[in-house]
């Protein structure tokens, strides 16, 4: 997060970009919002769950607020665009649903917009 912070401070496109790349292959699928039944989690488990969630949000803001800055159609950030527009669309074929209902479901409609998907 400090190459972010640096990146944002100065609105750096180049650095703004490299920001970009890595939260793009370090951002998890979109899943399905399920309802915990039956057996509970273990404290242990809860807590862990609760990190990754917290980091993948973290990720995905991190990963709007580059787009209002970068431009779009520079070769380097293009694989990243292209990684999480699939995700998207993966999503949303494999679950018959909009992004919008998965888990951080804004933030998914957010870059659902982005693409004009």
């Amino acid at each position: 997060t400090q190459q972010f912070d640096e990146a944002c401070k100065h609105e750096n496109q180049i650095a703004l970009c490299n920001v970009l790349r890595k939260a793009a292959a370090a951002l998890s699928a979109p899943r399905c919002l399920q309802v915990d039944r039956g057996v509970l989690n273990s404290l242990d488990d809860l807590a862990r769950k609760r990190l990754q969630k917290a980091f993948q949000t973290k990720l995905r803001g991190m990963i709007l607020y580059c787009l209002n800055f970068i431009d779009h159609d520079a070769s380097d950030c293009s694989p990243a665009l292209l990684h999480i527009r699939a995700l998207i669309s993966q999503f949303e074929e494999s679950s018959q649903s909009d992004v919008s209902t998965a888990r951080g479901g804004k933030q998914w409609q957010f870059l659902k917009r982005f693409f004009g998907l």
